[in-house]
């Protein structure tokens, strides 16, 4: 029997839509909200910050995850099958996917750091509290000697000294090599630790979305449980006022003069909400039709907008009390992405009374955020994979046997990551990773849908699903077509004319280094061109490219029950017989069950 001869099984759904809220929250909610935002904030002008961040949230970030939990709910398709809307655009879904691959890898990497910070939290005294371990340098200066230095000593000391958590980050977790192309083996309990991890998320995916919505109820709450702890417990610190003032007590509104500041807001939405990777198309895909998805998106939002803002006041607090210990300004100790979280944060922890509780607190809260964004970005890759070649992963045992052959691929290549230069690597990918690529694929997809696709006809497709009475209003229509892809566009425009190479600290990357960092945008974005003309060349003339710009014939709800709902749909209309445009005259149908053309398509 050949391959095609097996039915492929039937597309699992959630269980219910709790199981999907919840997912998505902990893919939005992630490790960036607790190390970038928190940031991002006290960079640019403390409480003022959150102005750029909410217009950017309202005007792009909900209307970017209206649109991508409406395809892939209606379609009922993953990422790489629902942009058959444009077969020249069907690009948008394979870039989508690159990014995402690349996402899951560091990302895991990631993880495995919070694991082993974990495991090495369970000690009466947490190792990067002192100095006196075979890996520190005569450098190294912990807190009580610090204690007895004036702060205009500890200002002039600065760059000559070292703390206990930077050097056991660097020279303990790393063992860190002086460059990029010294790879210098790797490090063992780094490979262990994401060794674990992938078998951990393997479990967690290895039957789909049904048990992936059970794992959700974990991975979404028990962060939200830890963070209320941390800040409780950081409240009573001294110095925690302090902590937040530097936070959000000051409001510099003379910084949104600032362009920058507004860059910041819009990357910083794409990141809490996960747009454009392709992760909300497939997460929506195991929709029932009629779900509320314009529910879900408020609702979603509304929580980023809170989680973003919350995380910040258990990390500052600390911070606060952190700085007021060693006697310096919290703006001395305050850092941003993984120096937060596995520099300052443990030492600041390291400062509280019975720390090695907090640390596991701490670092169990960030394996949970890490795994709840990781688990949907995996299954966002396998199934469009399975949706790919269900042809040939129509079984049960193919699939779980693809999903862990896949698990142990993606394994194997992050081991680039867990050299001893393994974070060079890292960080190039991230830093490249988000920047481009995200923006550019959010362009595209607005253009495709609100232009080429046609804003009455998507409308017309929610409407479908979710009743005429919540038919998208002009807010959002106008978002869609004219305000979103416009602020994408201006700031992709002021990205590129104020670029600067990617750095680590005080490290430059050698050319070589920042060419393959170029490379990971190449192969991102490059499918969108690829398949444009793929589609060129297999269509042969320039009048196929105008019929090409219509959806695929199998476009629209995967269940017949669900096409019957429109007239659009039913096998007596061919996609390429009506507008992109949709008209008041697009459901016109004569008496004998004919479309007819005449009456109902436009110049487009």
């Amino acid at each position: 029997m050949s391959a095609k001869d097996v039915t492929s099984p039937e597309r699992k759904q959630w269980t219910n839509p709790i199981e999907f809220f919840l997912t998505l929250v902990a893919f939005a909610v992630g490790l960036g909200n607790v190390w970038r935002f928190p940031y991002l904030c006290f960079k640019n002008g403390g409480g003022a910050f959150l102005i750029p961040y909410t217009i950017m949230l309202i005007f792009i970030g909900a209307p970017v995850f209206y649109l991508e939990l409406t395809l892939g709910q209606f379609t009922s398709a993953g990422p790489l099958v629902v942009w058959k809307v444009n077969p020249l655009l069907r690009g948008i879904g394979y870039a989508s996917m690159a990014t995402n691959c690349f996402w899951g890898l560091y990302y895991m990497v990631l993880i495995s750091y919070c694991f082993y910070y974990l495991i090495a939290s369970f000690q009466l005294i947490v190792p990067w509290s002192t100095c006196n371990n075979w890996w520190n340098t005569a450098l190294c200066t912990d807190q009580k000697t610090l204690a007895n230095f004036s702060r205009i000593d500890l200002t002039l000391m600065k760059n000559m000294t070292s703390s206990p958590s930077e050097e056991y980050f660097y020279r303990r977790v790393l063992q860190i090599s002086s460059g990029v192309e010294k790879t210098d083996g790797f490090v063992i309990e780094l490979v262990i630790s994401l060794a674990v991890a992938w078998l951990i998320c393997f479990l967690a995916l290895s039957k789909g979305v049904q048990s992936l919505g059970k794992v959700a109820y974990f991975t979404a709450l028990f962060p939200y449980a830890m963070l209320t702890v941390l800040i409780i417990r950081g409240a009573t610190l001294s110095g925690a006022v302090e902590g937040i003032k530097f936070y959000m007590g000051t409001v510099n509104l003379t910084v949104l003069k600032n362009p920058s500041v507004w860059k910041d807001a819009c990357t910083q939405v794409f990141y809490a909400l996960s747009c454009c990777s392709g992760g909300l198309i497939a997460m929506a895909s195991f929709n029932n039709f009629n779900n509320n998805i314009y529910r879900d998106t408020i609702a979603i939002c509304c929580v980023t907008w809170f989680t973003s803002i919350f995380s910040g006041f258990a990390i500052f607090t600390v911070l606060g009390h952190m700085a007021t210990k060693m006697g310096v300004s919290v703006s001395d100790v305050a850092k941003g992405g993984p120096g937060l979280a596995f520099v300052v944060f443990p030492e600041g922890l390291s400062m509280m009374p019975f720390a090695p509780v907090w640390c596991v607190l701490f670092f169990l809260m960030m394996c949970t955020l890490g795994f709840g964004s990781e688990f949907s970005i995996m299954e966002t890759v396998m199934a469009s994979m399975i949706d790919e070649f269900k042809i040939y992963l129509n079984t049960p045992k193919k699939i779980i046997l693809f999903r862990f052959g896949l698990s142990f691929l993606f394994f194997l290549l992050g081991l680039s990551m867990v050299t001893r230069g393994g974070l060079y690597v890292l960080n190039i990918v991230d830093q490249y990773l988000g920047g481009f690529p995200w923006l550019i694929i959010g362009v595209v997809e607005l253009v495709c849908i609100s232009w080429i696709y046609g804003m009455d006809n998507f409308c017309d497709d929610i409407a479908i699903m979710l009743g005429e009475e919540r038919r998208p209003s002009k807010f959002w229509q106008i978002c869609w077509k004219y305000i979103s892809p416009l602020i994408l566009l201006f700031t992709i425009i002021f990205s590129s004319l104020f670029y600067q190479d990617v750095t680590l600290d005080d490290y430059t990357y050698p050319t070589w280094a920042l060419a393959l960092g170029w490379m990971v945008v190449i192969i991102c974005l490059g499918w969108l061109p690829y398949m444009f003309f793929v589609e060129i060349c297999r269509r042969g003339t320039w009048g196929i490219i105008k019929e090409a710009r219509f959806p695929h014939e199998k476009w629209g709800p995967a269940r017949d029950e669900h096409r019957q709902l429109s007239r659009r749909y039913t096998k007596h209309v061919a996609a390429k017989n009506f507008s992109m445009q949709t008209l008041s005259t697009i459901d016109i149908i004569e008496p004998d069950g004919i479309y007819n053309s005449k009456q109902s398509i436009t110049s487009f």
